[in-house]
């Protein structure tokens, strides 16, 4: 039986292996080559009735901050819930609402009145709820998958 060492063959390292990663590189977009692929918005323009005449605003005017300055509220609603999670409208017509550790889920109407309850099929919490352009309310239940 014979030995051969191939020690001097390990002794040597292994070549060194640099790798570079990419890198990005941004383009600068032209935006009316941007507008021709995508579109664009148009301004808001706003016209109100004034004595059967309509009054038109200026562009600067009717800047979206100009709606945004002073809410008006409404309306409030008690729900009687503790921790209001989810509210979903249907017009001015129905309110949706659901809330923490409640299995019911209301609709008030504008005057905050009670007009449906609803619980889930598994009887547990609901995890959201949304209506469809109809008016049909969908809700999200973890308890049954669905």
């Amino acid at each position: 039986m014979q030995y051969n060492s191939k020690n001097k063959e390990f002794r040597k390292l292994p070549p060194k292996v640099q790798v570079s990663l990419p890198t990005f590189s941004p383009k600068i977009v032209n935006i009316d080559q941007f507008c021709e692929i995508f579109g664009f918005l148009t301004p808001l323009h706003i016209t109100t009735e004034e004595n059967g005449y309509k009054l038109k605003k200026s562009k600067s005017e009717t800047l979206s901050r100009e709606l945004l300055e002073k809410p008006e509220l409404i309306t409030t609603i008690k729900t009687g819930y503790e921790n209001l999670l989810s509210v979903t409208c249907f017009g001015n017509e129905e309110i949706w609402t659901r809330a923490n550790k409640d299995i019911d889920m209301k609709c008030f109407n504008n005057h905050g009145s009670v007009l449906k309850k609803i619980k889930t099929k598994s009887g547990g919490q609901p995890n959201d709820i949304a209506l469809t352009d109809d008016g049909d309310l969908v809700y999200a239940d973890g308890k049954n998958g669905l």
